[in-house]
C-alpha cells in the first residue's frame, strides 16, 4: 500500500511538472504583435533600471569585424566604463595589443580628455553639460566609437526604440551562464540583437549589432559583465591622469558629420595633428 502512494505521489508530481511546463510554454508570445509587445515589455523593464541607476560601472567586450573584400577580420578590445549621472564618464579601451586609452568626460569643466598611453598623445576638446549630449557629441562631433552607448542615456528604451523597426522577443538563451531573453529587431540601416537577463535585475547581457549599409555588413558584438548600479565612484575616477610634461599634446580627429570650427593651435602657433581617436576595431 505505501509503494502504491508513493508511486501515485510520484505520478502527480511529474503530471504537476509537465502541466507548469505546459502553462509556461503556453505563456510564451507566438504571435508577432505579442512578440513586439514582449520585447517593448523587457526593454522598457531594463532602461527603468539603468536609468534609475546615477553611478554605474561594467565591463564591455566588444569584437567587430573589419571587411577587406572576402576576409572578414575579428578586432576585439575590452572597455571598461565608469558613469556617474549627469555629466561625469570615464571610459578605458584596452586593445588586443598595445597601450590602452582613457578617456574622461567632465560635464561641469565641459570637456572631454583622451590620453593615448603607449603613443604618449593627449587631447582635449569642448563638450556639452550632460552626459546624453555628450554621447551624440562623441559619435558626430568627434567620431569616437562607443557603440554600447545607448545603455548610458537617461531613457535607453529611447535610443534603442527606432521608429519603423520590426521585430521584438525572440526566446531564451544563456550566455556566460545567465538566462537572458533574446530581443532582434531590423530597422534600414542596421539590426541588433539584445540580450537581456531574465531575473529581476534586467541587465544586458550581449548586443550585436549588423551594420547593413557598411561594405560586407560587418557585425559587432558586446558581451557586458560585472554590472554595478550603485558603484562608489570617487571623484579621482573622473579626473584625467595626463602627464603634459611627457606626453604631446594633439588635437582631436573630427568627424566628418561634425561642423566645421577652427583647430586649437599650440603654444608655436602650429595646428597640432588629430588624435587618433575613430578607430573603430
Amino acid at each position: 500500500m505505501t509503494g502504491s502512494l508513493r508511486s501515485a505521489g510520484l505520478a502527480a508530481a511529474i503530471i504537476a511538472a509537465v502541466a507548469l511546463a505546459a502553462c509556461n510554454t503556453n505563456r510564451e508570445p507566438s504571435t508577432p504583435e505579442a512578440k513586439r509587445a514582449r520585447g517593448d515589455e523587457l526593454l522598457k523593464k531594463m532602461s527603468a533600471q539603468l536609468a534609475g541607476a546615477t553611478s554605474v560601472s561594467f565591463t564591455a567586450l566588444q569584437t567587430r569585424e573589419v571587411v577587406e573584400g572576402d576576409k572578414r577580420t575579428p578586432r576585439s578590445r575590452t572597455v571598461r566604463y565608469a558613469v556617474r549621472r549627469p555629466d561625469k564618464a570615464h571610459l578605458t579601451f584596452l586593445p588586443e595589443a598595445g597601450g590602452s586609452t582613457d578617456v574622461w568626460y567632465d560635464g561641469v569643466a565641459g570637456k572631454i580628455t583622451l590620453a593615448h598611453h603607449q603613443e604618449k598623445m593627449w587631447a582635449r576638446g569642448p563638450m556639452p553639460k550632460t552626459l546624453d549630449e555628450a554621447l551624440d557629441a562623441a559619435a558626430y562631433e568627434y567620431d569616437i566609437p562607443t557603440p554600447v552607448a545607448d545603455f548610458l542615456y537617461s531613457s535607453p528604451y529611447a535610443a534603442f526604440e527606432q521608429t519603423g523597426s520590426t521585430g521584438g522577443w525572440v526566446g531564451s538563451e544563456v550566455i556566460n551562464g545567465q538566462a537572458c531573453e533574446k530581443l532582434s529587431f531590423q530597422s534600414a540601416l542596421l539590426d541588433w540583437d539584445l540580450w537581456i537577463s531574465a531575473d529581476d535585475r534586467a541587465l544586458p547581457c550581449q548586443l550585436k549589432i549588423t551594420y547593413k549599409q557598411d561594405d560586407g555588413k560587418p557585425t559587432m558584438t558586446a558581451v557586458m559583465k560585472d554590472w554595478n548600479l550603485a558603484a562608489a565612484h570617487g571623484e579621482d575616477e573622473f579626473t584625467p591622469k595626463v602627464d603634459e610634461k611627457a606626453y604631446t599634446r594633439i588635437a582631436l580627429a573630427r568627424a566628418a558629420t561634425a561642423d566645421p570650427e577652427p583647430e586649437p593651435t599650440d603654444a608655436a602657433g602650429s595646428t597640432p595633428s588629430p588624435a587618433p581617436v575613430s578607430d573603430k576595431k
